[in-house]
């Protein structure tokens, strides 16, 4: 059951790396639970498959790059996201300085860290670095998570949960504030090019 387990877990974090809505937290919350002496185990294949995963998103954002700059099916997206072939070196520019900071919000916080995973690989973030940084930022969430439920069991991972929950979303209001703020104090540069 372990090795079943820990499988599951691996392609779960994996996908959901890429483009599974549901977060694998959820199932490493259970599958700790129902086998707790074997949480260091199901944190580090959580860990691993989600940086795994996370680097493959990347590679794929590089490899569909031109696409999604191009391709009138993403005009939606570039027009929402203000990229496209005109800015995007600026926007790249942008990326390169603060990439690892927008990574380690994605792989910490609620917010969809596939779409970081997604923009690196589309801004030209470096695919190892990408990989590395995931995996420091998805080992502290994945372990400390594994290890709590195992330390202090359900309840108190109950509340842990609750408290990141809220940090997460007042994060998430200032990461949206601070972006409308970016957005609005650059838009005039990226249309002017």
């Amino acid at each position: 059951m372990t090795l079943y387990n820990a499988l599951l877990l691996f392609i779960w974090a994996f996908l959901e790396s890429i483009i599974w809505p549901i977060p694998v937290a959820t199932i490493l919350l259970g599958i700790v639970v129902s086998d707790p002496k074997n949480w260091f185990l199901y944190g580090l294949v959580t860990t691993i498959g989600s940086a795994l995963g996370g680097a493959t998103a990347g590679f794929l954002g590089k490899v569909l790059r031109k696409r999604i700059l191009e391709e009138k099916a993403f005009h939606i997206l570039r027009k929402i996201t203000n990229i496209n072939p005109e800015n995007i070196k600026k926007v790249e520019q942008e990326y390169q300085k603060y990439g690892t900071f927008a990574i380690l919000l994605g792989a910490l916080t609620p917010l969809p860290y596939k779409l970081f995973t997604w923009a690196s690989g589309i801004l030209g973030y470096d695919i190892i670095k990408l990989f590395f940084v995931s995996l420091v930022a998805r080992g502290i969430l994945f372990m400390s998570e594994a290890y709590i439920l195992y330390y202090f069991g359900e309840t108190v991972f109950q509340e842990y949960m609750s408290l990141i929950k809220q940090l997460g979303v007042v994060l998430f209001v200032l990461v949206i504030v601070y972006g409308v703020y970016w957005w609005v104090k650059h838009s005039k540069e990226f249309s002017s090019e």
